[in-house]
């Protein structure tokens, strides 16, 4: 069994850090062989959805269980939705941790420890994660995934930490208004973008703007949400984009790429 706990340190004498979203690093322990992976944590200096972001790198390692002292209601609820079971209310060393897990010492936890932004400090808080889906129309969390990045008629903002959903038209030119999508998002404060796939235009202007774009949804928003929260999309570079249309006249073309639509 492959557990992971937050750590101050590299190896197994470390102490437990507290934090698990910004955490110094997670060290991943086979319980069979005691053979440890040492996972840098990057979402440290994260202003913002620091917890959804380690939680996500802990879910690709393949862990069974976390142990850790506190955690936040974002991180748990990625955690439990990849079937991982949490332990919170631990100190000491890594090790000796260890030990008690194997001795069957710790309790699941059902609940998040801590609200929203713990581990944070004198550090001033961040503002909320916010991620945008392209939609077909106004029915929130179970409103379809739009097929066209750039012509869908609204655009879903879901706020991470208060899980507080809002609709906006899409008011671009590409839907007879002006400015680009990219402006709209910007506007709404939104730090990710999840869709389907976009062009190489597209995915430039919202580097430009310091929006992280995730590839690979479907269904619904709620669908998109869940599969952002547990790791399963893929960040989007210029390798992944449609490269046979600028930006500008995206709107104006599709065809078949690598299976799916070109946005």
């Amino acid at each position: 069994m492959k557990i992971c706990i937050s750590s101050t340190g590299k190896d197994l004498n470390a102490d437990v850090d507290p934090r698990f979203g910004r955490c110094q690093y997670f060290l991943v322990v086979d319980t069979e062989t005691m053979t440890v992976e040492i996972i840098s944590n990057e979402s440290t200096a994260a202003s913002s959805g620091a917890g959804i972001q380690a939680a996500q790198t802990v879910v690709r390692s393949g862990v069974n269980s976390v142990i850790t002292g506190n955690i936040g209601p974002n991180a748990f609820q990625t955690l439990q939705a990849a079937g991982i079971n949490v332990i919170t209310g631990v100190n000491g060393t890594v090790k000796d941790i260890v030990e008690k897990f194997k001795k069957g010492e710790l309790k699941e936890t059902n609940t998040p420890s801590v609200e929203s932004h713990f581990g944070m400090g004198n550090k001033k808080k961040g503002k909320s994660m916010k991620i945008c889906i392209p939609t077909n129309g106004n029915n929130g969390l179970d409103e379809a995934i739009g097929e066209h990045f750039g012509r869908v008629p609204t655009y879903t903002i879901v706020d991470l930490d208060t899980n507080e959903v809002k609709v906006v038209p899409n008011t671009s030119e590409h839907m007879g208004g002006v400015g680009y999508p990219p402006e709209i998002m910007v506007r709404e404060g939104v730090n990710v973008l999840v869709c389907r796939g976009l062009g190489q235009r597209a995915i430039s202007m919202f580097a430009e703007t310091g929006i992280d774009v995730y590839i690979g949804a479907s269904g619904t928003v709620k669908d998109a949400i869940s599969a952002f929260r547990q790791g399963q999309l893929k960040k989007a570079d210029i390798g992944d984009a449609c490269g046979r249309h600028a930006f500008r006249d995206e709107h104006e073309h599709h065809h078949e790429h690598h299976g799916e639509h070109c946005k």
